[in-house]
């Protein structure tokens, strides 16, 4: 019998996250390989949605297999070899390491998280012994500042740049006070599609960007730090804003920047207005995409402060947990007859994949939760009432 083990490889995709490869290493050389003769059972701990009260069970899921193929030390295919490659097929429903809790109403990532991989003759433990993912470009660290610990995250890009954009992940993709070893800052870049803003079609736009993922230790609404809850504190404070504002300043002044992007999603929406109207143009340029701010919390005095920032709102007209008729159309109606000439406006009528790869069980192209406008972001999948894509309109804005 050929024993072995296997690392994982984590890729980003509009949906989250998904194992898409195993790299298999056995003891003995082997010759030949056929997807056909190998099986892949992924088992992981898991929210079981079919269960009514949707509980985490451990469960199986069968893996397609895509291709196989051998690679050697450098990881080019070659012909023989002691180590392999399987990639397998992923979609919105399927391959993530991560489950999404009600209980914390937290991504976090699967435990345990196990690949069965069969094929006649090989024995490979079930347990992997690495995870690389597509966000390891991102360098984790930890500070407190104003008394309240930080995990956070930055990207620095290959060329020298006085630009940082910052992203304030959403509810989903904060902590548990920092004492979840399942959850880490990782999850707030994998669980939503963050590395996009690492990547050529973002950094090209904006000619190279620092970008910065603070990871708040339970969610930027929150308005006394006791994870509490969510939209019934949605009061237009938040427990996190200076302290947040001092890991901001410290990043900025620690790289020189000169140009800086303030961008957050849901939760991190809600937050990017609030540095908005509290920091006025001390900072470039906001992105708010599907933000929960509540025109009732903001002051005729915080809409003065709004209406003459250079600001860009991206929402989905079929949003399901923010509805716009609530909170972006009356801000956005304030903002406007307050004389506002400097704000952008990307609106759809819903998110639907535009990759081609997913579709429904009717043949549909399929559709994403219209709450998850952030996916609009990320593809610069916008244009604003002159047309403008929301890359090109943080471009002009540092220029």
């Amino acid at each position: 019998m050929n024993r072995g083990t296997y690392s994982i490889y984590v890729d980003g995709f509009d949906y989250g996250c998904a194992v898409t490869k195993a790299i298999v290493t056995v003891e003995e050389t082997m010759h030949s390989i056929s997807k056909a003769n190998i099986q892949v059972k992924e088992v992981k701990k898991t929210t079981d949605w079919s269960d009514a009260s949707f509980s985490e069970k451990l469960l199986s899921f069968d893996r397609e297999v895509l291709d196989v193929y051998f690679v050697d030390e450098k990881g080019e295919k070659c012909e023989s070899s002691n180590t392999f490659v399987i990639e397998m097929r992923e979609d919105p429903n399927h391959g993530s390491p991560f489950t999404f809790s009600l209980v914390t109403g937290r991504n976090s990532w699967c435990d345990p998280y196990e690949l069965h991989i069969s094929m006649e003759g090989l024995d490979i433990d079930p347990k992997y012994t690495k995870k690389e993912t597509v966000a390891d470009c991102f360098i984790a660290q930890k500070k407190s500042y104003e008394g309240v610990e930080y995990d956070y995250a930055y990207y620095k890009p290959e060329k020298e740049t006085s630009t940082l954009v910052v992203w304030l992940h959403g509810g989903g993709e904060g902590g548990v006070g920092n004492k979840s070893a399942n959850i880490d800052v990782y999850t707030a870049i994998l669980g939503n599609r963050v590395t996009a803003l690492a990547q050529k079609p973002f950094q090209d736009a904006v000619g190279g960007a620092y970008i910065l993922v603070p990871q708040c230790p339970t969610y930027w609404i929150d308005k006394d730090g006791k994870d509490s809850g969510i939209w019934e504190h949605a009061d237009g404070t938040s427990f996190y804003k200076d302290s947040l504002i001092a890991l901001i300043d410290d990043f900025a002044q620690k790289i020189q920047a000169k140009k800086i992007v303030i961008t957050g999603c849901s939760n991190g929406g809600y937050m990017s207005t609030l540095i908005a109207k509290t920091c006025a143009d001390k900072y470039t340029s906001y992105v708010h995409c599907c933000a929960p701010m509540d025109s009732n919390a903001l002051s005729e005095e915080d809409i003065q402060i709004l209406k003459d920032l250079p600001m860009y709102y991206i929402y989905a007209k079929d949003d399901d947990l923010v509805d716009p008729e609530g909170y972006e159309v009356p801000v956005l109606k304030r903002l406007k007859e307050a004389g506002a000439d400097k704000i952008s406006v990307s609106i759809t009528d819903s998110v639907i994949d535009q990759t081609g790869k997913y579709s429904d069980v009717k043949g549909n192209p399929y559709k994403y939760s219209g709450h998850w406008s952030w996916i609009h972001f990320f593809n610069n999948y916008t244009a604003d009432q002159n047309g403008k894509s929301v890359f090109d309109w943080i471009a002009d804005s540092i220029r």
